[in-house]
This record gives structure tokens, sequence and C-alpha cells, in this order.
């Protein structure tokens, strides 16, 4: 086979199609990653640096401005507290005022300390005011011409079930579906007429792939029951509509997926991530995995990076990159990435990660 573009090679994967060799990239790279490993390089740098494929998260919602008189929006940084910042998130509107406070681990990522919606009837109000996004093409055909044929673009609309949990809190969500059954039905409702118009705004985008679902979708969160129930009905009309638009999507599951898989395909993405392995709290065999979907669904992800980057030699990393490859990566619709975001890696890691990808040849 003739040598493919990235792009080429990752949106075959993508189809379900066999590309010229492995196709590797990695879920997005954290700030303190390439602080402290890369001198603080930008992104783009980084694909650069070991020539992977890009998978370049650049968007922009716009939202109409006659809209906002009855959505206020403010951010601002309270006092720090043990050296990290604390965000307060507030949101105004006729019936009610809405805060949200973020406590920020300077070194990584941040944790919800209190939750944006309360009462029963916030979500609602929420959705109510909640203006409608557009998304900017303009502003998309400027980001795909500075990507060229190194990769793809990637846009994220997360599911209604992940938001309610975060708005809420998980357990508070899970409680609620059963005490009270049709309040969460309601409530699904609510969040998923709202992503609808939204997503109507995307015809005619040329985004390559759309990252769906939360990980508060995993198995390791909710029960297949919970998940047949409150999530997939929804689920799938959202995706009902990203396929009447032509575009991919990719549904996110951080954690568990192997009890539920067949409801995952249902869904209708075209893809599944992150096929997070036991050692980071998953539960995916890549292997049992490819078997059971891989001739309906392409799949992304699957790199241990706690035992290929962080914990591990080069030797190691190699080793990982084999096991994908002739577990998730056989006869091809498989791209491989870490199971979502890493913090530690040496270099050398990582250009053995890139250089073994180039090595595993269909």
């Amino acid at each position: 086979m003739k040598s493919l573009t990235p792009r080429q090679r990752l949106l075959t994967a993508l189809d379900g199609g066999v590309p010229d060799h492995l196709p590797a990239s990695v879920h997005g790279w954290m700030r303190y990653w390439l602080d402290k490993y890369l001198n603080g390089a930008s992104p783009e740098q980084a694909f650069e640096r070991f020539d992977l494929g890009w998978s370049l998260y650049e968007w922009k919602w716009d939202v109409d401005k006659g809209a906002m008189t009855n959505w206020q929006y403010e951010l601002k940084e309270l006092d720090p507290i043990d050296g990290n910042r604390i965000e307060l998130q507030t949101i105004t509107t006729p019936e009610k005022t809405f805060t949200q406070t973020r406590l920020w681990d300077n070194f990584h990522s941040p944790w919800i300390t209190e939750y944006l919606l309360v009462d029963p009837e916030d979500i609602f109000i929420y959705c109510k005011f909640h203006p409608t996004e557009t998304l900017d093409l303009d502003f998309e055909r400027r980001v795909l011409d500075k990507l060229g044929d190194r990769g793809i673009l990637r846009n994220c609309r997360i599911g209604p079930w992940h938001r309610l949990c975060e708005y809420y809190g998980v357990e508070k969500m899970i409680i609620n579906s059963f005490e009270y059954p049709d309040w969460t039905h309601h409530a699904m409702h609510a969040l998923t007429e709202l992503d609808l118009r939204c997503i109507a705004s995307m015809n005619g985008s040329k985004t390559d792939l759309v990252e769906t679902g939360g990980g508060h979708n995993s198995s390791t969160v909710v029960s297949p029951s919970l998940f047949s129930e409150f999530i997939l009905p929804y689920e799938k009309r959202i995706h009902d509509k990203f396929n009447e638009l032509g575009l991919k999507t990719v549904y996110h599951t951080c954690g568990g997926m192997m009890p539920i898989l067949d409801l995952l395909v249902e869904i209708g993405s075209t893809s599944l991530e992150t096929l997070t392995p036991p050692a980071l709290g998953g539960d995916v065999d890549l292997a049992e995995l490819k078997k059971q979907v891989g001739d309906r669904v392409s799949l992304i992800g699957g790199f241990d990076q706690y035992n290929g980057f962080e914990n591990a030699s080069s030797d190691e990393t190699r080793r990982q990159v084999r096991h994908c490859f002739e577990t998730a990566g056989a006869g091809g619709g498989y791209i491989m990435n870490p199971s979502d975001h890493f913090f530690e890696g040496s270099v050398e890691n990582l250009e053995a990660y890139a250089d073994e990808a180039k090595k595993c040849v269909y």
C-alpha cells in the first residue's frame, strides 16, 4: 500500500478501513506535561515533535447577543487556597441565579466543590434561558486550512447524562433515577432538546470527529439497566441528528464499557473511546472488545499510559504499542491513543510510542 498522509491514515481508520500503518495520536496534550517535558510547547508543536497524527481540538460557538439579556454569565477567581486557584461561575436568569465553584490544582486539573444546580426545577430553568449556540463555520474553515493533511479536527458535545452529573452530582443523579424516574426522564429530555438546537447549527460543518458521551456514562459509574432506560434513548436522538448531518462521532466512556458494549453500538456513533484498561480503572480487554464490536464501530484509545509512558522503559512502551496493534488494531478500524489524558511520561517514551506505530505495518 502507498504511504498515506496522517489525515488520510486517521480518516481511513475512522471509517473502519485498513491504513498503511497503525495510526497514532493522543487524546489532547495536558498543559502540565507540555510545560514539564517540552518547555511549554504548544499542542501543535508537540504533534510535530513526535510526528504523530494531529487530533486538534479547536472550535468556536457563537451566541445571539439578544438572548444574553436573560442569561448573564460571570466567571471570576476567588482567593487561592493552599496555592490552588478557586473559580466562581455565576449564571443569572430572570427566574434564578446559579453558582458553581471549582478548585484548580495548579499542576493537573479542576474539580467541582459546589454544584451548579440544586433543586429539581433548576434544570428546566437552566434550559429555558440557555442561549442556543451556533457553530462558527468560518472559524472552523480557518482551523482546517491550518491543519491541512497533518490530522483531523475534533469538536466536543458531551451528552446530557454526563452534564447532569456535573451539574447536580453523580450520586444524586443515580439516586434520582431510582426515586424520581419521571423527573430524570424530563431532565434528560430538556437537555437533549437544547443539544439538538445547537447541533442543528452544525449543518455544513467539516469537523472530522465530534466527541460525545462522557465519563459518567461508563459502566463503572452506571448499570446497564440505568444506561438502557435513561441514557440510550436520548443519545440515540442526538446521534441520529449527527448522522443526518453527515458528521462522524466518537462516544467517550473513560472507564468501564464491556457490560454495555451492545448498548454503546446501538447509540449509532461512528467510533468508541477510550478503551480504558483495568490498570487505569477501566475494564477493557482489547482482544475481546475487538471481537465483539470491531466489525460495527471503529475504535480509539486502548494504550495504557501509566504502564506505557509514566512507569515504563522505552522497550515497554514499544511492547504496549504492539499489543494495541495486534489486538484492537487487527484488521484496521483502529486509532491508537492513550486511554485519556496523561501527566507524566518521558520524551523518550513518546518517541518510542510514535516510532513503533510506524513499524506496525498492515
